[in-house]
């Protein structure tokens, strides 16, 4: 935020911050003494100022002014009448009276109406509501128990009015139907003494003394419920302390040192209050007392910077899909707008749709002047004197914003001109592509070079266009398949080459011709088949084979059938879909009703796996109606808490609390094809049998020491990423094709192997972690312990961005949108990616700006980690709650779009069918509920 004076201080009356000044986009008018007002043109203030005379009208003084924003009528208002003129600016033009005080009540506040045809007059306890075009009052608002302190019209048909009083609560009559509509409960413990209202999004903002800042929903169907709160004073104060720390000099100057306050600056003169420094502020502002940090103006402003999305041109042509998400990006991305907040010392920028303070101005420090406006010809700055009152104005055409601010001990009125600075990051769009698995593949013929290993991308974006760098760990060759001789032959290898030279080479060739003899099977030189005694007895002798693979022709080559993987190329996912809340079944995956702590749909949403509490992953086949089809995954020493789908070969991955990760195939779940239970690579089960602990932990191949949180998929399903404490490792593994043998099944042919190990930048704990599988992508998110959001880039392996405080508490599920095989989107739109924490609500974060672009609210998360989900189109955001319900959101508003109750437990985890608009949700009693788009 910058802030400018657009020149020198006006000429008020003493007590000019005790009385309400009025603006409009055009004109300022400023109370003087004896019973006169000044009206400044905000387009020049250098102009001479228009004196007009109000003796004639008022016996008393002005206490009260409003100006309408579509034309120059003025509302004015004394101890003894309320007057309007037509045209201020012309002395001949009419003046009405509209109500004479014969009472001695105290006028606090004069609100106008957005069409000029009522305005609102605080009068002690009470609102009066006048009719200007009538030249009568209209109605009077009674039930306050504390002087009114402002009110806003927050629409004209119907009319509706809000007021804010000294009682710490807020009302919001009808005034044409004569009610109340809602009367708030205490807010705070000061007064409320600050309001600004958004009819276009239906949003209420209310400042207090002590220097709290809240937001309401101003539907009525959403219960005029608190959005957010703002502690103001907090971040004046930390905004403060930083400007005021000491640093370090380079060069000695003489300066001055005195004891006048701070908003004595103003009397010193502009070059003299520069070099003036208060002992009291280079302490560290201190002294400064808590009425200091009220929130003394409020106004919801349009934002100066528009987004723009265009796409590049050399980018191909979008197909429909890509077109359309590329349409709602716009709308997700597209700031609502801004709200300003001020205090005496500071003023904020704060987004209407994260609720996040993107920008913000010290007004203790020292203001640039123009140098047109010095007379010398040179730029200076002085400093503000103390406000005590604050407003805000915007152009509606060139949206330029003015704030006035009128001396609270020293007589006058400065304007500042504010630019809100534009806060979002590179404004440079990948390419849009289309294809869903086209996302990974490069174009080797306009490859650049390839990136050094030090080199960080200058923009992060999850479909990276940079090719592999030469040392990334991305490069690792993959695992080749063992020989088929047995561990033992590896033992007696290394047995071998530890004798010593001694030996002759006779002895050596002797021994290592008599292993070898030994090792070779001896019957028939051919693996010895089972017996069978160990089979159930076989009942029917001939099973006629209903289900054979057919062969296919590819390029002349007959290949044999296999399997199918369930991907069907030709399936879409509808982008105008209706969101999935028809229930349509409801299902008890195991007796015991243990809780599920994760679902997870197969990328070809044919499957889903529930990981429980009971040390288990239960599998159900589609269509999800039939408990019958439910296979258990057992093997697991604790409770599952996280799972990961391959892509296509139909590969699952069960992270349990034991500190393991295993491997499973969704056909046979008899017994994991692979077991993540050591930090260097797998170990055979015949080492461990004849070797002992030690020397399997001599080369550092150790069990993990801290728990296991996290195991997925990663890079297109060539990796393994691993999640233990603070680190996190890469692995790259084998399953081998080959059968096991039915004699020796313990010998594996299965293995992984760590490529590398990372650390969290910050944090002892990773809380949370996402990476892309469905497509080739460098980044993984890391959520820690210390409320910090780590971006790795694995093509250049190591930190590439850090988020720091992006919620009240750890982050404890990272959720990115990656769509599905069936709907292709814009490439922007997978840089979109939701956090969650504890008591705190959802956060939607575009990842090439670093910023939060929307906040969810509504739901309830005290005590659990509940989960939530993205849609395939990208339109519909999910997530559970402890109230026994799901939330759905459109992704482009903030409040909650359905809620679906009715469940018997908390909901703890949400789920979309990638293929088709199918919701699942899973309870804490082992129940799953089944929603459909359709009944």
């Amino acid at each position: 935020m910058e802030v400018t004076c657009c020149g020198p201080s006006l000429p008020a009356a003493s007590l000019a911050s005790q009385y309400q000044l009025c603006m409009n986009a055009r004109l300022l008018v400023v109370p003087q003494e004896g019973r006169t007002l000044a009206m400044y043109s905000l387009d020049d203030l250098t102009r001479p100022p228009v004196v007009i005379n109000y003796s004639h009208v008022h016996r008393h003084s002005v206490v009260a002014m409003a100006m309408s924003e579509s034309r120059d009528l003025l509302c004015s208002a004394s101890q003894d009448m309320l007057a309007v003129w037509s045209d201020p600016t012309d002395p001949m033009a009419d003046i009405f009276e509209i109500y004479a005080n014969p009472g001695s009540g105290v006028y606090s506040y004069l609100g106008l109406s957005t069409d000029a045809a009522h305005c609102c007059l605080c009068v002690d306890n009470d609102v009066l509501v006048f009719s200007i075009k009538e030249c009568r009052l209209a109605a009077t608002l009674q039930g306050h128990i504390a002087p009114v302190t402002c009110c806003q019209f927050y629409s004209s048909t119907p009319l509706v009015v809000v007021s804010a009083s000294e009682d710490r609560t807020f009302k919001v009559w009808d005034v044409e139907n004569g009610c109340l509509l809602h009367q708030s409960a205490v807010l705070s413990g000061s007064p409320c003494i600050s309001l600004a209202v958004c009819s276009d999004y239906a949003l209420l903002a209310a400042g207090f003394s002590n220097g709290k800042m809240m937001v309401f929903d101003m539907s009525a169907a959403k219960g005029y419920r608190c959005l957010h709160q703002i502690d103001v004073m907090k971040e004046a104060m930390s905004l403060c302390n930083d400007s005021t720390s000491p640093t370090k000099e380079t060069h000695q100057e003489p300066k001055t040192i005195s004891s006048t306050p701070a908003w004595k600056g103003a009397v010193l003169g502009a070059s003299s209050a520069a070099s003036a420094i208060s002992h009291s502020e280079e302490c560290g502002g201190s002294v400064l007392s808590e009425g200091a940090y009220a929130v003394l103006g409020l106004s919801f402003v349009k934002d100066q910077h528009a987004q723009s999305m265009q796409p590049s041109s050399s980018a191909p042509a979008m197909t429909h899909d890509v077109e359309v998400s590329q349409k709602r990006l716009k709308s997700i991305l597209a700031t609502g707008g801004k709200l300003l907040v001020s205090t005496a010392v500071s003023v904020h920028s704060v987004s209407t749709s994260s609720w996040q303070i993107e920008g913000h101005a010290n007004l203790r420090s020292p203001i640039a002047l123009p140098p047109q406006l010095t007379g010398s010809g040179q730029s200076c700055s002085f400093v503000l004197p103390a406000p005590g009152s604050i407003y805000f104005i915007q152009h509606p055409s060139s949206k330029q914003i003015h704030c006035i601010l009128s001396g609270a001990m020293i007589p006058g009125v400065n304007i500042l001109q504010i630019r809100l600075c534009n806060v979002s990051g590179s404004k440079t769009a990948e390419p849009e592509r289309s294809g869903g698995r086209a996302y990974g593949s490069t174009d080797t013929s306009s490859m650049s070079p390839l990136p050094a290993q030090d080199e960080s991308p200058s923009v992060l974006t999850v479909l990276s266009s940079a090719p592999l760098s030469r040392t990334s760990v991305l490069r690792t060759p993959q695992l080749h398949p063992l020989a088929k001789s047995s561990p033992q032959d590896s033992v007696a290898a290394k047995k071998k080459s530890s004798v010593g030279s001694g030996k002759s080479k006779v002895a050596m060739s002797t021994s290592s011709s008599r292993s070898a003899v030994q090792d070779q099977p001896l019957t028939f030189k051919s693996t010895v088949k089972s017996s069978g005694y160990a089979t159930a007895p076989r009942t029917k002798m001939f099973v006629p084979q209903m289900k054979a693979t057919k062969t296919t022709v590819v390029a002349g080559k007959k290949t044999a059938g296999i399997r199918s993987t369930g991907l069907d190329s030709k399936a879409t996912y509808p982008l105008s879909a209706a969101c999935p809340i028809q229930i349509k079944t409801r299902l008890t995956i195991n007796q015991r009703r243990t809780p599920i702590n994760k679902i997870l749909f197969s990328a070809s949403g044919g499957t889903l796996a529930c990981a429980t509490s009971s040390k288990t992953v239960d599998i159900v086949r589609t269509p999800l109606c039939d408990t019958s089809k439910v296979a258990t995954a057992a093997g697991h020493d604790g409770s599952v808490v996280d799972l990961s789908w391959a892509t296509q070969s139909g590969r699952l991955l069960s992270t349990a609390s034991d500190r393991s990760v295993r491997l499973w195939s969704a056909q046979d779940v008899t017994e994991p094809l692979l077991v993540f239970d050591r930090q260097r690579h797998s170990v055979a089960s015949s080492v461990l049998k004849s070797d002992t602990k030690a020397s399997v932990m001599s080369d550092g191949n150790a069990p993990f020491q801290k728990d296991v949180t996290h195991g997925r998929f990663y890079y297109m399903d060539e990796f393994v990423v691993v999640v233990s404490g603070n680190a996190f490792g890469l692995y790259m593994y084998h399953i081998s094709s080959e059968k096991p043998d039915d004699i020796k099944r313990y010998r594996t042919l299965n293995r992984y192997k760590l490529v590398k190990q990372f650390n969290h930048s910050t944090a002892q704990h990773i809380t949370s972690m996402s990476c892309v599988n469905s497509f080739n992508s460098y980044l993984i998110l890391l959520g820690g312990s210390d409320k910090s959001l780590d971006v790795y880039d694995m093509n250049v392996g190591k930190s590439a961005r850090l988020l720091t405080d992006i919620h009240t508490r750890p982050v404890y599920r990272v959720c990115q949108n990656e769509g599905s095989t069936f709907i292709t989107h814009s490439s922007p739109a997978y840089d979109l990616f939701l956090t969650s924490a504890v008591s705190d609500d959802i956060k939607l974060w575009d990842l090439r700006e670093s910023k939060c672009v929307r906040r969810y609210h509504g739901h309830q998360q005290r005590a659990h980690q509940l989960g939530l989900a993205f849609s395939p189109c990208a339109r519909f955001i999910a997530t559970a709650s402890e109230d026994r319900s799901v939330y759905i959101y459109d992704i482009r508003q903030t409040a909650h779009l359905h809620r679906l109750s009715g469940h018997s437990d908390v909901v703890s985890d949400v789920a979309f069918n990638p293929k088709h608009p199918q919701l699942c949700c899973s309870t804490l009693d082992g129940k799953v509920s089944i929603y459909n788009d359709k009944c």
